[in-house]
């Protein structure tokens, strides 16, 4: 994400405990399995109210956000090392909470699933943002032991969450679902802003449209051997000759012949070595 630096170094120091700053972590990356896995007791409900077609037309809702969260983090890896760690968390949320209100306003399914690809292209921020201050503060065993931290609450998101749906659908309809998701986007951004400063320096951030990879030239030298030179000079010279001599011809076979002689002239330059095996 960032500039290469020493493994051993980090760009900016811990200014959080580990727990919170692990549980604030957590926190932001586990937005996107909130918004993929809450949703699944909601979904024949959903259908059923935005009069959708069938139910994989309804399934859609969960596909189109894998597809929304593919493009967001090829997005939002470059902003975040232009703009900083906590833009890319600010804008993407602002964008998922754009499409958390598309969602709750829909009235048809084209709507709906417009809102969660928005939604799913702006959760792509926080989660990209959470890895590059990860990787800025810790490096080496205490990088790996944050990150096992956060793959724990990761993999119980995925359990808890349906039945977080399931409980709001209880007392409540769909639509508090993603009234859920607001208030969790907001809690999270709140807290981020208040308790962790920004872990990329201004020094240390790169214009991704200016700073394009540079054309490389390379050139190669091939040594050739006498034997081999003439070789080539008498293979060259015999193709020339075949096609002058095949100028005042035109069959199928002699063009023909004259293609082999072409494809042999060029193997002879690439490879001489092997044309000279081939024709002995």
């Amino acid at each position: 994400m960032s500039q290469p630096h020493n493994d051993k170094t980090a760009h900016a120091q811990a200014t959080l405990s580990l727990p919170e700053f692990v549980t604030l972590m957590a926190l932001l990356t586990s937005l996107v399995a909130l918004s993929i896995d809450t949703m699944l007791p909601a979904l024949s409900m959903i259908g059923d109210d935005l009069n959708s077609p069938s139910m994989q037309h309804t399934h859609m809702i969960i596909t189109l956000f894998f597809f929304g969260m593919a493009f967001g983090q090829l997005v939002f890896g470059p902003i975040c090392d232009s703009f900083g760690r906590r833009f890319g968390v600010y804008l993407g949320s602002l964008i998922f909470c754009l499409g958390t209100l598309i969602c709750m306003a829909a009235t048809t399914m084209e709507v709906m699933l417009l809102g969660r690809l928005i939604q799913a292209f702006g959760v792509s921020g926080p989660r990209i943002a959470t890895m590059a201050m990860i990787r800025d503060i810790y490096v080496g065993d205490r990088m790996a032991r944050v990150m096992s931290f956060i793959m724990v609450v990761f993999i119980m998101v995925p359990m808890m969450a349906p039945i977080i749906g399931q409980a709001i659908l209880r007392y409540f309809t769909w639509h508090y679902i993603f009234a859920f998701f607001f208030v969790m986007v907001l809690l999270s951004v709140l807290w981020l802003a208040l308790r962790q400063p920004e872990t990329l320096a201004k020094a240390d951030r790169r214009d991704v449209l200016t700073e394009l990879p540079e054309r490389t030239e390379i050139t190669l030298h091939v040594e050739l051997s006498e034997d081999e030179i003439t070789f080539y000079q008498a293979l060259r010279s015999q193709a020339m000759d075949r096609i002058q001599a095949s100028a005042k011809q035109s069959s199928a076979r002699q063009r023909m012949q004259i293609l082999a002689e072409i494809t042999r002239l060029r193997q002879a330059c690439c490879h001489p070595r092997l044309v000279m095996e081939d024709s002995a």
